[in-house]
């Protein structure tokens, strides 16, 4: 079996980004380096779908074990039925047959055939199988008038996979068919990445818990929901901390219990600009390391900092501009952090139903309706709710060039 063309990305070196903000590329390279690994556990292959593996499969055995008949038919050498035509048959004395399962080696003999059930084992002597359909059985003989190519309807040893041979690297993101496969090579038990812990502390003064009845100038408190089942569908486990008020103070304290219990944090909202920036102020505060913040648009900047070994980032407050951060960092972040990719979004190619024009001279981010394989764009302010409910996924127009004009084929990011 060739090795599998997917591997687990490498820890790239350490580059602290320069300037005011930095790319979605340099924050996953600056975060792998610095981030505390994630541990490991074993786990029982029933229980491993969408796991991170922690090792690297070899199997110790070949699959299958044995040549075995592809066909309902009669196993036989292929060099017996040389010349066997209409007008010059081969016969060649039908010698038993093998069961289902059966452990017990039958040798065929020069001018011999055996009868032999799909996924049977071929016996000793014979190369092929040739079908049921394709033979006419005339008491204890079998008369052919076709030869038989060697190798024809026979499945080898090993045809799936070889001992010893890359099964799955680790990093791999294990999958239901995986399971299978490795069942069929005796593994019942991998090593895998342990859960990440993810701790969530949303702020705002306004906030107040969904289940209330906001009084006048509140709003129930949604990011947590929205992150925390964003993050259950990426394999990880959220921590919910109570709501936040701007305080520095007491923001500080939320965002070290959470590092405490975490293998990351998710603070959302206190992003703003000057003074009024509780996050950046807090992150500068408490960062074992700091970096610029990664520039996403539309929306604020995300806030990046280490706090004892583990990442804490700011996501903004509106929902619809934490979604795509979310979408676009965040998963990849959750991949980074566990040495390997689970694909935690999928892409598909679209038409364009309206321009998207380049805003600011930076890579944007559309959230885009996509109907019969056009995409609209869903405008709207990213603190509204409703342009986040209506869109599907989301377009990236390029930093170079103009933007994308209607018509044009477009990358699509959906979930």
């Amino acid at each position: 079996m060739e090795a599998l063309d997917r591997t687990a990305p490498s820890r790239p070196e350490s580059v602290l980004p320069e300037g005011n903000t930095c790319s979605i590329e340099d924050a996953i390279r600056f975060i792998q380096q610095s981030a505390l690994p994630a541990s490991s556990e074993v786990v029982q292959i029933d229980r491993a779908d969408g796991r991170i593996l922690a090792e690297t499969i070899r199997p110790d055995c070949d699959v299958p074990g044995f040549d075995r008949s592809a066909m309902d038919g009669f196993a036989l050498e292929a060099a017996g039925t040389a010349g066997a035509s209409e007008a010059n048959p081969v016969t060649l004395r039908i010698a038993g047959s093998v069961s289902m399962g059966a452990s017990g080696r039958i040798e065929l003999g020069p001018g011999a055939a055996c009868g032999v059930p799909t996924g049977g084992r071929v016996p000793g002597g014979a190369d092929a199988v040739v079908p049921l359909e394709q033979a006419e059985r005339r008491g204890d003989s079998l008369v052919l008038t076709r030869p038989v190519r060697t190798g024809e309807h026979v499945t080898r040893r090993g045809a799936d996979f070889v001992a010893g041979t890359l099964l799955l690297p680790e990093g791999w993101a294990i999958r239901p068919q995986d399971v299978g496969v490795l069942a069929a090579v005796g593994r019942t038990a991998v090593r895998v990445r342990r859960p990440l812990r993810i701790g969530i502390v949303p702020t705002g003064l306004e906030l107040v818990d969904a289940a209330a009845e906001p009084a006048p100038g509140e709003v129930r408190e949604v990011n947590s929901h929205l992150i925390g089942v964003f993050l259950r569908r990426q394999g990880a486990i959220p921590m919910l901390s109570a709501v936040v008020r701007d305080d520095p103070d007491e923001l500080t304290y939320a965002v070290l219990r959470a590092v405490a219990d975490c293998d990351a944090v998710v603070v959302s909202g206190g992003s703003a600009r000057g003074e009024r920036d509780i996050t950046g102020q807090v992150l500068a505060r408490l960062s074992d390391r700091t970096m610029p913040a990664v520039t996403f648009g539309p929306g604020k900047p995300t806030r990046i900092a280490m706090v004892h070994g583990r990442p804490v980032i700011g996501l903004p407050g509106h929902p619809a501009s934490s979604f795509i951060v979310l979408v676009l960092f965040l998963a990849r972040l959750l991949e980074g952090m566990q040495g390997g990719s689970r694909r935690s979004s999928c892409r598909q190619t679209v038409r364009l139903a309206a321009p998207m024009p380049l805003r600011r001279r930076r890579e944007t981010y559309r959230l885009v309706r996509i109907r019969d394989g056009w995409a609209t764009p869903v405008d709207g302010e990213t603190g509204r709710l409703s342009t986040l409910f209506e869109c599907d996924g989301i377009v990236v127009v390029p930093a170079d060039g103009g933007g994308l004009r209607a018509g044009d084929e477009a990358d699509v990011i959906t979930w």
